[in-house]
């Protein structure tokens, strides 16, 4: 007979080989935190399930002790496939969105959900699943769902966390579905009590602290609180569950070593690298809303949006500008005469008919002014605006001077007929981060509209089922014409130069 490991030597495979298998993604997970990301609560809310798994363990239950080695052989496996291939497939398909949606990990889940199967069985496996949905259903896009719907800022995140962790605390304290729910209410009770109290005595505290420390309160206490009430509630009536039966011993040292090998293949899958946004460094004034307007344009309208610090936190702003070019910008003319059978052309076809000056070029300049660096990459451009029914070209970096540079893209509308060309770029001032968004239309009526900066669920969900079914090719604008790339190019170095102007 095979011999078998012990309990704990497979105990500490199974994380052992989500370390090895997903490095890249603990430590991006790590810096991005580090650097002012939102996903620091994630290691408390881990180390909280797998007490909760503690907790899980040692209450008495009824199992058979039944267990099928092969089925337990083969659902383990092919999880461990499944995993592979959300790594090799999946996940460099969202590679713009990598950040925000964090797939890898949702793989890592699937990786130790297999191992799990794959070393004490589909029976031990299914005593702890409440956890494992709580694992899943409590990744870091769950959390910016609910942190924005909350209002972005830091009682938002606090909250978020909060009701996120005590999902754990409850599952792994409780007994019954009365007491999950009563631990589960106890435990955010004492969270936004604490959160509160951290809010008014130290509102100098970082993100981290705001999302962590609530938490580790309200476990603390909800733990020393049920301890106290079960030793004065005197003892619990006798269960009818004998001794909990030890979990399979059947897997053998070649389960442990499918497992390595599992491991060390998927390690070699590389990650996509992070589409990190270009930050150059800004302009020495400090920051503002909106842009100073280059010479040679005068600005029609300005807008200011409040929806930007639900996603960035209060700190973010938000400001749109429509500028329209004088007819004394002499390098737009040289680049734009204008659209043809207007000006010149018509009064050479037609001597009778007055000549009238082609519509002048507009440009519209959103400023995004963002307090952490890393909600750059967390929300790429393009989860900002509503892109349903579009195709974009690939983008094309563009040197706009003074140690800037720039991404420029065009966007076809298949809908409403219409191409846009948009150029972005990012710069640090101060303590804030910017990012502006030039927009400019093949459509130069005055009537027309620009897109509006202004995120959708619907659509970014159906932009995300359209790659996962389509892939990439399916958005992508194949044999892109940019025709506006050197007047866009012209207007951006103007805007840049203005900013810089005296500094």
């Amino acid at each position: 007979m095979a011999r078998v490991p012990r309990p704990s030597v497979r105990s500490a495979a199974i994380p052992a080989a989500a370390v090895i298998a997903f490095w890249p993604t603990w430590t991006g997970m790590f810096v991005a935190t580090q650097s002012g990301g939102d996903t620091g609560y994630y290691p408390i809310f881990v180390i909280l399930v797998l007490l909760a798994a503690v907790g899980i363990a040692r209450r008495p239950r009824q199992r058979l002790p039944i267990s099928d080695r092969q089925a337990n052989a083969i659902a383990g496996f092919l999880g461990l496939v499944v995993a592979g291939l959300i790594k090799l497939l999946v996940v460099p398909r969202y590679a713009e969105h990598h950040v925000l949606l964090q797939l890898d990990l949702l793989a890592a889940l699937i990786l130790l959900l297999s191992a799990t199967v794959l070393l004490f069985g589909l029976r031990q496996l299914g005593t702890y699943w409440p956890l494992w949905l709580a694992l899943i259903a409590g990744g870091p896009l769950s959390y910016r769902l609910l942190s924005s719907l909350l209002g972005g800022d830091a009682r938002a995140n606090g909250t978020a966390s909060i009701l996120i962790c005590a999902s754990a605390i409850a599952l792994g304290l409780g007994r019954h579905r009365r007491e999950y729910l009563a631990i589960y209410a106890l435990a955010c009770a004492i969270g936004f009590v604490a959160l509160s109290l951290l809010i008014t005595l130290a509102p100098g505290f970082g993100l981290v602290q705001f999302q962590r420390l609530p938490v580790v309160i309200a476990a603390a206490a909800t733990w020393l609180l049920i301890r106290w009430q079960c030793r004065h509630a005197g003892p619990r009536p006798l269960e009818r569950t004998p001794q909990s039966v030890p979990g399979s011993t059947e897997s053998s040292w070649r389960s442990v070593a499918v497992l390595a090998i599992a491991a060390g293949l998927i390690a070699t899958i590389p990650v996509p690298e992070t589409s990190r946004a270009e930050v150059a460094e800004g302009p020495g004034s400090p920051p503002r809303i909106t842009q100073v307007v280059p010479a040679g344009w005068v600005e029609d309208s300005r807008e200011e949006y409040t929806w930007v610090r639900r996603y960035f936190g209060p700190e973010a702003t938000l400001g749109r500008q429509v500028l329209r070019a004088t007819p004394g910008n002499s390098e737009l003319e040289l680049l734009d005469p204008g659209p043809a059978g207007t000006g010149a052309v018509t009064a050479l076809l037609d001597p009778q008919l007055p000549s009238t000056p082609p519509p002048a070029r507009r440009v519209a300049i959103d400023t995004f002014t963002l307090p952490n660096r890393v909600q750059l990459d967390i929300y790429p451009v393009g989860t900002l605006y509503d892109l349903s029914g579009t195709r974009r070209s690939t983008p094309q970096r563009v040197d706009l001077g003074e140690g800037v540079s720039g991404h420029l893209q065009s966007v076809i509308d298949e809908e409403q007929y219409l191409t846009t060309t948009r150029l972005d770029l990012a710069w640090q001032r101060g303590d804030v981060v910017q990012r502006i968004v030039l927009t400019t239309l093949d459509n130069r009526e005055a009537g027309a509209r620009f897109p509006e900066p202004e995120p959708s669920m619907a659509s970014n969900l159906a932009v995300l089922l359209e790659i996962f079914f389509r892939g990439n090719a399916a958005l992508t604008d194949l044999q892109p014409q940019i025709k506006d790339a050197q007047l866009m190019t012209t207007i951006a170095r103007q805007l840049v130069a203005a900013q810089f102007a005296g500094y």
